[in-house]
């Protein structure tokens, strides 16, 4: 969170409530909760919960070896007096699971609570468009099986995101048949260690990309 906390950012905050009028404040994710003790007096603070932080970081500090666990754990449970006391003090929340509107209703008992599942744009097919023609071709055309084209897309600079197409890869890729390939958009998947049937796109700019080479998008969640 104090990585995020901006003096100058706050003065902006301060002056432009002093000088315009507003109904709701909403505060996007934990990081940006130092704000809310700047807002209450002034609007009622609505809190968009994406992830238990505490919980999240906690699973992280685990993985470290003892000398940093030990460190690192302090500093998680900072972390968790921090979230605990802000959504306790927040008007309403909204989380985007049931799991974690159950978790932070045990944690802020008193706060409304409203879980909201995210709503994504579905692809539009134009009727019988094929996919894209330039993914790699595979299969074995010797026994007429048809490739089948796995997606992964995820920003792999966000660890949860690594260590789900980590663990795909060791536990079950091995075991997955040689005519399904897996390819893998998003931020860091283009310096993936090279590994048979595995294409790594790095970032792209439209989810048309992914749309049109995945026939079949995977998402495991291990942490």
């Amino acid at each position: 969170v104090l990585r995020f906390r901006s003096w100058r950012f706050a003065d902006r905050l301060r002056r432009l409530l002093a000088r315009e009028r507003f109904d709701l404040a909403l505060i996007s994710g934990l990081e940006m909760m130092w704000c809310r003790a700047l807002i209450a007096d002034h609007l009622p603070v609505l809190y968009l919960c994406h992830n238990l932080e505490a919980a999240l970081y906690h699973q992280q500090v685990r993985r470290l070896p003892p000398p940093l666990r030990t460190l690192a754990r302090r500093d998680a449970d900072r972390l968790a007096c921090f979230e605990g006391r802000e959504v306790g003090h927040s008007d309403a929340i909204v989380t985007i699971s049931e799991r974690d509107g159950e978790a932070l209703g045990n944690l802020a008992s008193r706060v409304p609570a409203l879980t909201v599942p995210p709503v994504f744009t579905a692809p539009r097919w134009g009727g019988d468009t094929p996919a894209d023609g330039n993914a790699p071709p595979l299969g074995n055309e010797q026994t007429g099986i048809m490739p089948i084209r796995l997606g992964f897309l995820g920003n792999l600079s966000w660890w949860p995101n690594l260590a789900a197409l980590r663990w795909f890869l060791d536990a079950i890729w091995p075991q997955v048949p040689e005519h399904f390939a897996l390819h893998v958009f998003g931020h860091g998947s283009d310096r993936l260690p090279a590994r048979p049937r595995l294409f790594g796109h790095g970032y792209v700019s439209s989810l048309d990309q992914v749309w049109a080479t995945a026939d079949i998008l995977i998402q495991p969640i291990v942490v």
